[in-house]
């Protein structure tokens, strides 16, 4: 994975729009960016859980609170993680990052996402794309170990790979 932006310094992207008179700048994904979107994906979880309290008998609760610790601690709500890809494509999560990315609050998010939605959507991807992130999260590279490869072989039928005798 590359992370150009930040290996390089660079404290932002040239990427932005304009919406109602202001100008919102998209950040590089950036491994603080990416931390702060796995301690909010945590507090999230966590939050879920609270609200079950009162339908979970104590022992459920604490054995699901416990789960949820270990599931952290193991790195699980990272970005780059599996459950942290399939969480970014949710609608809380894609919310979360584009929060983090533009700078934003809940306030702004709406109309911004309603109006200009699929702009926003083209330049995130472009952002992703630039932080070694190709394809947004929960794309597997191809012929990554174990996962068969889905790009077409150089090799011809004939196994040759050099022009036709």
């Amino acid at each position: 994975m590359s992370l150009l932006p930040e290996l390089l310094g660079a404290e932002s992207t040239p990427h932005s729009l304009e919406f109602r008179g202001r100008r919102y700048h998209f950040k590089p994904v950036t491994f603080g960016l990416m931390e702060t979107l796995e301690v909010e994906h945590f507090h999230q979880a966590k939050e879920r859980l609270r609200a079950m309290k009162d339908v979970l008998d104590l022992d459920t609760y604490n054995k699901k609170a416990l789960d949820l610790y270990e599931q952290y601690s193991a790195g699980e709500f990272g970005f780059l993680a599996e459950r942290g890809q399939r969480w970014v494509k949710s609608p809380a999560g894609a919310a979360c990052l584009l929060k983090l990315s533009l700078g934003i609050g809940d306030e702004e998010l709406m109309p911004l996402i309603l109006q200009r939605g699929e702009e926003i959507k083209r330049l995130m991807e472009v952002v992703l794309k630039e932080a070694g992130l190709s394809g947004g999260p929960a794309q597997t590279p191809p012929g990554r170990e174990g996962e068969p490869r889905t790009e077409e072989s150089f090799r011809h039928d004939d196994g040759h790979s050099g022009p036709a005798a």
